[in-house]
């Protein structure tokens, strides 16, 4: 397909509270994006950067986009911002690499991350409505995002983050939080769940193996979390995404 030429077309999987669009490269996003709808667009492959917007897409550009819509607006508009945010990140990018390979989510599975990233986005709002002040510098945060992806099949304690950014378990906790919305411990697991829900998937590694990877320490907690956090066991999780994909 060529881009350049404009033949490319939206990719739309729709669940009851929530949308996935993919813009290929030089798309317009459809019109059924409406303003004041809460959206998380990422167009980045590597850096975990999010746009959080309800004022609408910007222009197309030279990178594709996928854009997660949730159909529940809140009581007022987000303010646009641009921020490092893995959950969203990790959330949006790997639906936009099935889309890539032609795998539309299913759904159910839809209908799954609706809840969690409505959550997920009161977080942001909560905070402007409070005026909180204060959080973690962008280079502290992203030094320590990137501790954490590269220690989440090992033990992680605060006094490591802390060491990381330089600055102490109290003052470290306190503006992880102010800035992520919830604790480092909290983060951590989430995005252990994260990593292990793309290797249910992208792998076929027993689900044992899975959970040692990703820093469980025994498969019985990371089942139970897992459950708890996606809504379905990690086996169910890995048969409904899969059963999504085209038959060659």
């Amino acid at each position: 397909m060529n881009h350049l030429l404009g033949d490319a077309r939206p990719l739309v999987a729709r669940s009851r509270s929530l949308s996935a669009i993919y813009l290929p490269p030089y798309t317009d996003p459809p019109t059924e994006v409406p303003h004041a709808t809460p959206a998380v667009v990422v167009s980045s492959d590597h850096l975990p950067l999010v746009k959080i917007t309800s004022h609408g897409l910007d222009a197309p550009g030279h990178a594709d986009r996928l854009v997660l819509v949730a159909h529940e607006s809140p009581d007022r508009p987000l303010a646009d911002r641009e921020t490092v945010d893995p959950y969203l990140f990790q959330m949006a990018h790997a639906l936009r690499c099935g889309f890539r390979r032609g795998i539309f989510p299913p759904e159910l599975y839809l209908e799954s991350l609706a809840g969690p990233l409505t959550e997920h986005l009161r977080n942001y709002y909560r905070h402007t409505r409070e005026r909180e002040s204060g959080g973690l510098s962008e280079a502290r945060l992203a030094r320590a995002l990137a501790f954490i992806e590269g220690h989440l099949g090992e033990p992680l304690s605060l006094a490591a983050l802390a060491d990381a950014t330089n600055l102490s378990r109290f003052h470290f906790g306190r503006m992880f939080k102010r800035s992520m919305g919830m604790s480092p411990a909290a983060f951590i697991v989430r995005r252990r769940l994260d990593v292990a829900a793309d290797l249910l998937v992208g792998t076929s590694l027993p689900i044992a193996e899975v959970s040692r990877r990703v820093g469980f320490q025994t498969q019985a907690h990371f089942c139970t979390a897992f459950k708890r956090a996606k809504g379905v066991t990690p086996s169910r999780h890995r048969n409904t995404l899969r059963a999504g994909r085209p038959s060659h």
